[in-house]
């Protein structure tokens, strides 16, 4: 068409090659806009897929954090079995030795002992109707000595029992602490990945909206 309006214009058909300059403006635009309308729906379609990209991206990242907290969950939840595991066996041990060691320092009353070793020196003697009335006192005594060393066996092994739980509880309570803190550093830690990289990805689409912009 441009040929044909210089020809025109040399042969001095000025009419004809105003003529074919009009079409030649009207054909230019027209494939400018057909030009500029392809490139913005490439421009589109390239927008569109880094935005899906990022999506995805951050998909998986989401995925793969929330898998590592789960894993991080199921490890201090087994943390905390075996610790409690540990502290029960180790209560019944440890309760079985108080016991024992208890039992074997609680002695009767000197007076209890006396009245035996007194009681056996008269039957020897076969002073019989002397041991007949030391015995009752002895029983007596025996008894009220039995309900005194069971009253001071049971305050003893439940205050070494209760040291015994306060010491495991104090571990437990380090362990739940510990727990909480490394829960929270790696929710700060997610946190900050999760900025870093929705900042990246920013960047990238306003570096591409710029070139798209100069294109």
């Amino acid at each position: 068409m441009n040929e044909y309006r210089i020809k025109c214009e040399n042969e001095g058909n000025f009419t004809e090659a105003n003529r074919a300059l009009a079409k030649f403006e009207e054909l230019r635009v027209r494939e400018q806009q057909k030009c500029e309308d392809t490139v913005k729906m490439t421009q589109k379609e390239e927008l569109k897929y880094l935005e899906e990209l990022h999506k995805k991206q951050f998909m998986d990242f989401s995925e793969a954090w929330d898998q590592y907290m789960k894993e991080y969950e199921e490890t201090a939840y087994k943390s905390l079995e075996t610790l409690k595991a540990r502290h029960k066996k180790e209560y019944e041990e440890q309760s079985a030795v108080v016991r024992e060691q208890t039992r074997k320092k609680l002695k009767f009353s000197k007076e209890v002992i006396d009245l035996r070793h007194k009681l056996e020196q008269l039957a020897k003697q076969k002073r019989y109707e002397e041991c007949d009335k030391i015995k009752k006192s002895l029983e007596k005594m025996e008894e009220e000595d039995r309900k005194k060393l069971q009253k001071e066996f049971e305050d003893c092994v439940e205050r070494k029992e209760a040291q015994i739980k306060q010491k495991q509880q104090l571990e437990l309570q380090a362990m739940l602490k510990r727990i909480q803190r490394d829960r929270n550093e790696q929710i700060k830690h997610r946190q900050s990945e999760s900025h870093k990289l929705l900042k990246r990805n920013n960047n990238i689409k306003n570096d591409l909206l710029q070139r798209q912009r100069l294109e």
